[in-house]
């Protein structure tokens, strides 16, 4: 191991110990909104879609803000989008822009409103709203920009009323992922962002992605008058509190619970941090067909990806 990487990995457990606080204080938060929401307090949005057509559809909803024109695509969007064109089967794949949302849908006003007051929305925020827009009107599936498609969807995803990859308590290399990304993966009863949200599948008017909308944007409306506590995955936190506990207001309507861990193996490969033994490129990814990348990498670990999607037979042509 590199010395940078063991002082990486040194402070993200120094982090991880610390997030079990940050994620009660977050869950309180949205205990109180839920609570609200149920109550009445808070506003039901419905957003329409604009093509009535696609409703029902096999979509692929991606999103990239900055626009879609190939030559300022970041190498590793380009090769993840070349992925899902060649394996997407009958799917339609349709990728928007922060100029084509609205040919699409109309988030409600107060999204527009906040993004523009307020420098905490994010891209990464506003496309989490995004999603289960798109997702409560049309139905379909969400992939980020950076997941690569390896095959075909697996029934189990596309059939319920919605599906996310979630933490499993079965996990078996439970070990493994929390000495690697202690950050990331945890499964104390106290650490809350057990869902990963870059991948989604879900029917038009889905009850959970339908609330999960509302309670999301009462967030924002209560944000600027409310100290409420900054947590990067506080979605994750809400599907937490919402649906994946048992004391959530939507544990009933939750999917098969299938480990969030099986979507990150391939960048684990591209950084030379998975063992061998536990499966080589060409295994996971005829067992695993969906993979969380990430577009902040140098030129060299990219070619490092493109070196093991070639020699697996799973290179997608660009």
């Amino acid at each position: 191991m590199k010395i940078i990487d063991y002082f990486k990995r040194l402070n993200h457990r120094r982090l991880s110990r610390r997030q079990p606080r940050k994620h009660q204080r977050a869950a309180a938060v949205w205990y109180g909104l839920i609570d609200d929401y149920y109550k009445g307090k808070a506003k039901h949005y419905e957003v329409m879609p604009k093509h009535p057509e696609l409703v029902g559809e096999k979509i692929i909803w991606q999103y990239w803000a900055q626009g879609l024109d190939e030559s300022k695509l970041p190498e590793m969007i380009r090769l993840c989008y070349a992925s899902v064109d060649q394996r997407r089967g009958d799917y339609r794949v349709i990728r928007l822009s922060d100029e084509t949302v609205s040919e699409y849908i109309d988030l409600p006003p107060i999204v527009d409103q906040v993004r523009q007051s307020n420098p905490a929305m994010m891209i990464a925020y506003y496309s989490d709203i995004l999603r289960l827009a798109l997702l409560s009107a049309y139905g379909g599936v969400w992939l980020d920009s950076t997941i690569f498609m390896a095959g075909p969807f697996e029934p189990y995803y596309t059939e319920p009323e919605f599906f996310m990859f979630q933490r499993d308590p079965s996990e078996p290399l439970k070990k493994y992922w929390r000495d690697h990304l202690p950050f990331a993966f945890d499964w104390r009863e106290e650490y809350r962002t057990n869902v990963q949200n870059a991948i989604i599948f879900a029917k038009p008017q889905s009850e959970v992605i339908g609330t999960l909308l509302d309670i999301l944007i009462l967030y924002w409306e209560r944000k600027e008058d409310q100290k409420f506590p900054e947590v990067y995955l506080f979605f994750h936190i809400l599907f937490d509190c919402l649906v994946g506990r048992e004391d959530g207001r939507l544990h009933d309507h939750n999917c098969r619970r299938i480990s969030d861990t099986n979507v990150e193996i391939l960048q684990r490969m591209m950084f030379d941090d998975w063992p061998a033994k536990y499966g080589t490129t060409e295994e996971i990814l005829e067992r695993y067909h969906l993979q969380k990348m990430t577009f902040k990498v140098d030129h060299p670990t990219y070619l490092h990806l493109v070196e093991l999607l070639e020699e697996s037979g799973h290179m997608p042509y660009i």
